[in-house]
Parts: structure tokens; sequence; C-alpha cells
């Protein structure tokens, strides 16, 4: 027995109790921490199978700024949101009655946009069409999409907390 449990060297009780008890806090600690990263690790996997940028313009700010309301919308109002960018075909994909789809073709000009049907009646079908037919218009040759992409979730944001009563 004396191979597995070392005879005791003059400690109490006490210290023995205030080092195992130190040892479970650090132990503790360590999976937190493990558990804090795999939650940043999986939100980080998700948003970037939610963005699709086939042209590379979004970076930086813009895909952050994107990523964000993609945060907000699902903390707040449990919707999920997908951008698809691309420079050829737009294939639109299966409507979800959860999720708010932009799909933007810079090239051909053309702006793809679902929302699922309460959403879209919360936002009204004139905001909808302004959004698929107009916004995007003096982006195309101005500052660019990204900055009418950024324009437009804000716009949406803003509308959905208006209805919602937050705003």
């Amino acid at each position: 027995m004396s191979i597995l449990l070392p005879k005791r060297s003059g400690r109490s009780a006490g210290t023995s109790l205030v080092r195992l008890l130190g040892l479970a806090l650090v132990f503790l600690f360590v999976a937190w921490a493990f558990w804090q990263n795999n939650e940043r690790a999986i939100e980080r996997i998700k948003s970037n199978q939610a963005i699709s940028d086939a042209t590379g313009t979004l970076g930086g700010e813009d895909l952050e700024s994107v990523r964000s309301f993609a945060r907000i919308l699902e903390e707040r109002y449990g919707l999920k949101f997908r951008l698809q960018v691309v420079a050829d075909v737009l294939k639109v994909p299966e409507q979800d009655p959860r999720t708010l789809y932009i799909g933007l073709n810079p090239e051909t000009r053309l702006v793809v946009l679902e929302v699922p049907g309460l959403v879209a009646n919360a936002l009204g079908q004139e905001f909808l069409r302004y959004l698929r037919e107009a916004h995007f218009e003096q982006y195309w040759n101005g500052p660019g999409w990204p900055e009418g992409l950024k324009s437009a979730l804000a716009l949406i944001l803003e509308r959905l907390e208006a209805v919602n009563g937050l705003g």
C-alpha cells in the first residue's frame, strides 16, 4: 500500500485539504478556459459557413460588420443569416423558414433577398422591394457594394428593432 500512497511527512489534514481544493480549482479553471476557447472557435466556424465571398472583396471591418449582424440576428430574433457573394452564377439555396439570405453578384448587379415569412411581414414588402431593386444601385458605381451591404444590414436591423419596440 505504501507504493500507491506515500506516507505523510508532518503535514496536517488541513494542509492536504487546502492542496486538494487548490488542485480542484486549477482543474476547474483549465476546463472553463478550454470550454470558452471551443465556444469561440465554433462561433468562428459557424460565421465562416454563413458568409461566402467568392470575389474576395469583403475583408476586415466589412466582414466583422456582417458577422456582428449575424450574431445580433441570432441572439435577438432567433434567425440565421447567410450571405453569398459570387462572381459567376448565383445559385439560391432552398428557402429555410428561419434564415435570412442575401445573394449578391457584383458583376451582373444581381441582388437576391430571401426573407422568412413573418420577418417579411414585419419589414414590409415596400421595404424589401427597395432593398432588392433600388438600394444597391447607388453603391455599384460609387463607394462599392460592401458599403451598400453594410448599409442594407443596418437598415434591416433598424427596421426590425423599430417593429420589435427596441428602436
